[in-house]
């Protein structure tokens, strides 16, 4: 599959009642809500997992999103972004 930067896929959840059971175990003392739809996308070069959410609001259904990293968190350290890039320092007299 060739896959486009920014841009991503999404499926229906067929396993959300697996997932809630999942969820309460990791997380007990939290109310947690299985994601409606799950899929993939890729952005900025970097592939995430991606989480679909139904919402109701003062104006009608809409939908929510949540992207989790497909890499741990140090494979990401050192990649080219924009805290990153050569030449960016937050080593500077800056009075903030």
């Amino acid at each position: 599959m060739i896959k486009y930067d920014n841009s991503g896929i999404l499926f229906k959840n067929t396993n959300k009642q697996a997932d809630l059971e999942e969820l309460k175990k990791r997380f007990p003392d939290r109310d947690v809500t299985p994601a409606d739809y799950k899929g993939n996308a890729t952005i900025a070069g970097q592939e995430f997992f991606m989480d679909g959410y139904i919402k109701q609001g003062e104006k009608g259904a809409f939908m929510s999103f949540k992207f989790k990293p497909k890499a741990p968190k140090a494979e990401y350290r050192g990649k080219d972004t924009a805290l990153t890039r050569p030449g960016r320092s937050f080593d500077d007299d800056a009075p903030f």
